[in-house]
């Protein structure tokens, strides 16, 4: 609301270009530094300390899991048996253990809700700012393999889940898009470039040429959303072309079934060797 409120009430645009580049690169920055470096720092010291108090109970540990083993498995089945059993050394069970250790994964939100800022702060105030989009694929370069290193180091690997899409998030950024136009529009109108080319318009005529403009954008916006589809008409043929052999194959699959199904009652009623 700070930007807004520098945008519309008290129209210094130095100040919200400033700001629009403290929000792109100083806070992005210190983003990436509490999503990376922080939580690794912190599993690192978490780290050794459980290594010097593995250090001091590794005796005891020990004859806690033979006595353990002892009393569990007895005489009785053991499901594990045709599972292979490790070496002590064998390196897979501290990997194993140590990203046992990590954080769980705690979803998408946030990441999707520091990439809604970031484009909100990209398309909102352009005009103003162009060079916002430059920084913002450069953050988006160095996010990239940022979640790659925090997803690999940091946390535990999520379970993958099927969706059809980004769900809410998609109307969400549809509706920083359109207001996006509006913002735009009237910064173009607020600026004093603009007001110094036609020193003679009237507030009214700059009332106007916004409503006008502003117009002319969203129906624009409006023509491209119904005339580009959200999936391209290849991969329409491809979907449609799986699904109808999918629906063939059953049919096939059906019809083999019940002629199975008719020769048996058949071959029961008037004998095997009955044509």
């Amino acid at each position: 609301m700070s930007l807004f409120y520098i945008a519309f009430y008290i129209q210094d645009f130095e100040m919200l270009k400033s700001q629009c580049a403290t929000m792109l690169i100083i806070s992005q920055a210190i983003n990436n530094l509490q999503e990376v470096v922080l939580p690794f720092v912190t599993k690192f010291y978490i780290a050794k300390v459980a290594q010097l108090k593995k250090m001091f109970s590794f005796v005891r540990k020990k004859d806690n899991y033979d006595l353990k083993k002892s009393f569990i498995m007895g005489d009785q089945f053991d499901p594990f048996q045709h599972i292979p059993e490790l070496q002590s050394d064998d390196p897979r069970i501290d990997a194993a253990i140590k990203e046992g250790e990590l954080e769980d994964y705690e979803g998408t939100y946030d990441d999707y809700l520091e990439m809604y800022i970031q484009f909100g702060y990209v398309v909102l105030f352009s005009s103003v700012y162009p060079i916002a989009a430059f920084w913002a694929i450069l953050n988006n370069i160095l996010e990239i393999r940022a979640d790659a290193f925090k997803l690999c180091m940091v946390y535990q690997r999520p379970m993958g889940r099927r969706v059809k899409d980004i769900g809410a998030w998609q109307r969400a950024f549809e509706v920083v898009g359109a207001m996006s136009i509006l913002t735009n529009c009237g910064l173009l109108c607020l600026s004093p470039q603009m007001r110094r080319a036609g020193p003679d318009v009237g507030q009214i005529e700059w009332i106007l040429m916004f409503v006008f403009l502003e117009h002319i954008l969203i129906g624009i916006r409006y023509i491209l959303h119904i005339t580009i589809p959200e999936r391209p008409e290849w991969v329409r043929i491809a979907l449609a072309k799986r699904n109808h052999d999918s629906k063939k194959a059953l049919k096939y699959e059906k019809s083999q079934k019940n002629r199975r199904l008719l020769t048996r009652r058949f071959k029961t009623i008037h004998g095997p060797h009955a044509y």
